[in-house]
């Protein structure tokens, strides 16, 4: 799918889903929409980089931003995480 036709796409769906999908087109993101994007709390996020257990954020300016593609390896990881151990599970 085009840039384009995406951003004719958002245009038919909810204020949630546009937010995320604005999230996509943007790439770094802040946390307070990271937050929002996975459903944890800043305070959660912060700890988890601290611990080393998530993407660190790049430094732009003054701010800190996450890049959302890193974000989207780091879920697809813990997904694959908890799919081996189910499986190792079951035998």
């Amino acid at each position: 799918m085009n840039e384009e036709k995406l951003k004719d796409s958002i245009e038919k769906v909810s204020l949630f889903e546009q937010a995320l999908l604005s999230m996509r087109l943007q790439r770094l993101v802040n946390i307070q929409d990271l937050s929002i994007y996975l459903g944890m709390s800043m305070t959660y996020i912060r700890e988890l980089v601290k611990a080393g257990a998530f993407p660190k954020p790049i430094q732009e300016g003054r701010y800190l931003k996450w890049d959302i593609v890193e974000v989207d390896h780091y879920i697809e990881s813990k997904k694959a995480e908890r799919d081996s151990i189910e499986l190792s599970s079951l035998s």
